[in-house]
């Protein structure tokens, strides 16, 4: 038996939650933020299916962004056509929006905003299951 003290406790509240999604409870890893626009985006990583997503999805039973996972998974991958970047193609044909993130190191990244508001980075729409 370990003793935790209120710290630990408080790290392993704030940096591990359970989200639903896709039917099934997934845990989700606190990864900082992304500003999109104007706005500060707080960050999750969900272990099983490798994607980065916005922590609003840990506070709704249903997230889209997760959604948006799981049809470009069952989709036809998108072919490249004039230099345009796979993981876009596969976020609007999702039926996404496409937003580009920039992260406190000065990084930018690809991100698909669902209809709920809800965001995921574009690349995880295009990895292997």
């Amino acid at each position: 038996f370990m003793k935790l003290s209120i710290f630990n406790l408080l790290l392993i509240q704030l940096f591990s939650s359970q989200i639903a999604g896709a039917g099934t409870a997934v845990s989700c890893v606190s990864k900082g933020s992304v500003q999109i626009l104007s706005e500060s985006i707080p960050l999750c990583f969900l272990r099983e299916s490798r994607a980065l997503v916005s922590v609003s999805c840990v506070s709704n039973s249903k997230c889209g962004a997760l959604d948006l996972l799981n049809k470009a998974h069952t989709q036809k991958p998108a072919i490249r056509s004039q230099g345009q970047n796979p993981a876009s193609i596969a976020c609007a044909k999702a039926g996404g929006v496409v937003e580009i993130g920039v992260f406190p190191s000065r990084d930018e990244s690809t991100f698909c905003r669902a209809a709920d508001g809800t965001r995921i980075e574009a690349a995880a729409l295009t990895q292997k299951k």
